[in-house]
């Protein structure tokens, strides 16, 4: 898990009202051994341009390999947070799905170590 540390820019997401940033999104992933998992804060741009930073934790779970976790952040319940794929280095392919209740929604997003919106990250995830 370790290696999923650092900057991550998100190049690409499947569309989702449920999703408060709509441009220049980009994480930072602060490994914690004593929290067993990652402490993240998340910022970008609204579709009213307000710039909106949250911080929130993704961990691992008993019941299932590493790359399923948990994301949690104070203003929402904890969601899935599986990474499809990754070289840890230059892409991550993440999916979410919450069906809970008679809620349901998906999310798919793109990794890059750059900010750049074209190249090997959205390629790769789009073989996957």
């Amino acid at each position: 898990l370790r290696r999923y540390s650092g900057r991550w820019y998100q190049t690409q997401i499947i569309d989702n009202a449920y999703q408060p940033y709509t441009r220049c999104i980009h994480s930072n992933y602060d490994y914690s051994d004593s929290d067993y998992g990652f402490k993240v804060t998340t910022a970008g741009f609204s579709p009213n341009n307000e710039y909106l930073r949250l911080q929130g934790k993704i961990y691992p779970t008993k019941d299932f390999p590493a790359a399923h976790m948990l994301i949690d952040f104070p203003t929402v319940f904890a969601a899935p947070y599986e990474v499809i794929e990754t070289d840890y280095d230059t892409y991550s392919c993440v999916y979410s799905c919450i069906d809970w209740n008679g809620y349901k929604s998906e999310f798919g997003f793109v990794f890059s170590r750059t900010p750049q919106t074209t190249g090997p990250a959205n390629d790769k995830c789009a073989s996957v």
